[in-house]
């Protein structure tokens, strides 16, 4: 384990303690979330060395790569939701950049850049895990990428971050490389949780949000601007992920009831609900994308 002594968004070495939350997924273990009190960034911390972080990527639920659960509905269910966020993000992207040449880091099975692609679009990926780029490689009948590195600069009109940036340990290495990889007006889209949601606020530390140990980060609306704007980008608009309130909920349900299935379905769907209704006035919903463009030199 790796304790982490500075914030990467404001550099402050101030923390307090805000939760403590076991790993449901997987292993139980138990994992400390600290605050920094200046920025209100939330970071997982000690965490796993980078080298030992792929085991708890490791068993066939972590839907991301294989998308399967433990159960039919809730794949169903998980299916569903994503062919309507599918859509919806299309449909986001559509509405600032109308084609071109775009790049998904952190791809999974390819599903997104499958969807880019039916629309005419040129689709690049990257994807650490070799079983879900293999997934997505069958799907767009292309070879995609492990890591941004070997990628040219200046060479697409959109990248996308969808859930990835919390899994990154070296986000503003990261992020620098991603900035010299957009075209001049290139746009940016990240997706990450919202501890500020409603459903984060129900659930404490048994809210699926908070992923631990595979989540590094957490953030907030102000993290996360604070974050663009250090690293040379422009926000521009923040967007809600209305249906992640349900999913997110159905989760933490069936960490705290694992044997009450249909009482789990009631209850996140109240959840979900209360949680999209309260953010109407926080704008806190459970997961937001961040727009964003590099500033201008």
């Amino acid at each position: 384990m790796e304790e982490v002594l500075s914030c990467p968004v404001c550099n402050s070495v101030n923390f307090e303690i805000h939760l403590k939350c076991h790993d449901h997924a997987l292993t139980n273990e138990l994992f400390t979330l600290k605050q920094c009190t200046q920025c209100s960034l939330v970071i997982t911390s000690p965490r796993p060395v980078e080298n030992d972080l792929s085991r708890y990527y490791n068993f066939s639920n972590y839907i991301s790569h294989t998308g399967k659960t433990d159960s039919p509905f809730t794949s169903w269910l998980y299916k569903s939701a994503r062919s309507i966020m599918l859509q919806r993000k299309y449909s986001i992207i559509r509405k600032v950049c109308s084609n071109g040449r775009i790049l998904d880091v952190g791809c999974g099975t390819g599903e997104f850049l499958n969807t880019m692609q039916n629309r005419g679009w040129e689709v690049v990926g990257v994807e650490p895990s070799s079983a879900a780029r293999t997934k997505a490689e069958t799907l767009l009948k292309k070879q995609l990428f492990s890591a941004v590195d070997v990628l040219p600069e200046d060479s697409y009109d959109v990248i996308t971050l969808w859930h990835v940036l919390e899994h990154i340990a070296e986000i503003n290495e990261v992020i620098a490389k991603v900035r010299g990889l957009l075209k001049p007006k290139g746009l940016l889209f990240i997706a990450v949780p919202n501890y500020q949601a409603y459903d984060a606020q129900k659930y404490g530390n048994t809210w699926a949000g908070y992923d631990v140990p595979r989540h590094l980060w957490h953030f907030t609306k102000n993290s996360m601007i604070r974050f663009l704007e250090n690293n040379q980008f422009k926000p521009l608009h923040i967007i809600p992920m209305k249906l992640d309130a349900y999913y997110v909920s159905l989760l933490s349900e069936k960490f705290l009831n694992p044997d009450k299935p249909v009482t789990n379905y009631l209850r996140a769907l109240y959840s979900g609900a209360l949680s999209n209704f309260k953010a109407r006035k926080t704008s806190n919903y459970s997961s937001l994308i961040f727009l964003a463009q590099v500033k201008p030199e």
